[in-house]
């Protein structure tokens, strides 16, 4: 259990936030069905920027990112940020990350 917990905190630039919180703030804005936020892998020494799916027929991702601008520290703004039709849930409801990111890598190609 506390695994994963250590696995939700994210600490950038000295403030911290939890990928669960960052992920129901997405969810509470208006028009947005579905999503995701979560951690890309590091490169060593690097700090693993944080990227999000999200399933909003109705809105664009800048204006996603904006309202997500007024409700969280900038240091935590996804990018990438990426609209797709459907998020690669499995048959428990669960987003298994290698899926997560070759969805996200297929966004960017």
């Amino acid at each position: 259990l506390l695994r994963g917990l250590q696995a939700d905190l994210l600490e950038i630039a000295g403030k911290r936030a939890s990928l669960g919180d960052l992920t129901r703030r997405l969810l509470e804005i208006p028009g947005v069905e579905d999503g995701c936020v979560f951690q890309l892998d590091a490169a060593s020494g690097e700090v693993a920027r944080i990227a999000a799916l999200v399933v909003a027929p109705a809105r664009d991702e800048a204006g996603i990112l904006d309202a997500l601008r007024a409700s969280i520290d900038p240091a935590f703004l996804p990018r990438p940020l990426r609209k797709v039709a459907v998020l690669p849930r499995n048959e428990t409801g669960k987003l298994p990350r290698a899926e997560m990111l070759a969805l996200l890598h297929r966004c960017d190609s």
